[in-house]
């Protein structure tokens, strides 16, 4: 799990692209509706974690 704070947020329809430093940038695709419960704007902090399975190294 990393720790850091989101820099940009992008609404593309039914997901969210955020961008998040933790010491690194990183691009996160969310759903739209977990985005608005979480309330997350631009400082927010956040922990990021995924599957391995999951990640695109573009």
């Amino acid at each position: 799990m990393l720790k850091g704070k989101i820099t940009e947020i992008s609404d593309r329809g039914t997901t969210v692209r955020l961008k998040v430093d933790v010491g690194r940038e990183l691009v996160v695709i969310i759903i739209k509706r977990s985005f608005l419960d979480m309330k997350l704007r631009i400082g927010s902090g956040v922990y990021v974690a995924f599957k391995a399975s999951s990640v695109h190294v573009i």
